[in-house]
């Protein structure tokens, strides 16, 4: 697959996110559902990317309107601490109180969205695999981490560029978390293999299979 087919592919994810997105309390699931095209791309599989994202965001309406409801009001908290990171007014310890904050929800949120994408389990785990693996994993998760927050940055300097990145920048967003997320979700499923296939052989019995 080519650069420019990717690069259109990603303009109707963005298209798509943005408007299944615009009753709010389901940014959750629109967000699983660019996640899951964006991993599809990123190993290069044929298929259609509507079909891809509206079965993904069938899938997982329920769990990521919920997750949404707790990372939507985190996110405000992270932004009324950069707004003090970036003052004046808050003293040392609480601009170091407020880094700390914003560097545990990124780490812990990073790859929440590509995690729910791409394995079945429950919230919980989902959010406890998430944090795990951004400290196991800590260098792509930084990199990937920093790199989400130029492009949020960009996005949001002025109101012009608002409207401008509503076209694109959600959908870059997602890919640079997809990307980095891809080659960990790989290492995973070759190491689960090797295990399925030993219990196989051994056992004769089946595995149950959490990939979606």
């Amino acid at each position: 697959m080519s650069s420019f087919v990717k690069g259109f592919k990603l303009l109707v994810v963005n298209a798509l996110w943005v408007i299944c997105s615009l009753p709010i309390f389901t940014i959750g699931a629109s967000s699983c559902a660019a996640c899951y095209v964006c991993l599809k791309l990123l190993n290069e599989e044929d298929g259609n990317v509507v079909s891809w994202f509206f079965k993904s965001f069938k899938e997982n309406f329920k769990q990521g309107t919920i997750i949404w409801l707790f990372i939507a009001p985190a996110f405000y908290a992270v932004t009324l601490c950069w707004g003090l990171l970036t003052g004046d007014d808050a003293e040392f310890f609480g601009k170091m109180g407020c880094l700390a904050f914003i560097l545990v929800f990124a780490v812990s949120m990073i790859f929440i969205f590509p995690l729910m994408a791409h394995y079945h389990n429950t919230i919980k785990v989902f959010v406890r695999n998430s944090f795990l693996l951004g400290l196991q994993y800590l260098t792509k998760t930084l990199i990937a981490v920093i790199l989400a927050a130029l492009v949020f940055i960009l996005w949001s300097l002025t109101p012009k560029t608002m409207i401008a990145g509503i076209f694109f920048m959600p959908g870059l967003l997602f890919f640079i978390m997809s990307f980095y997320a891809n080659p960990i979700f790989q290492q995973l499923d070759n190491k689960k293999k090797v295990v399925v296939e030993d219990i196989e052989e051994n056992d004769g019995d089946e595995s149950e299979e959490v990939e979606k």
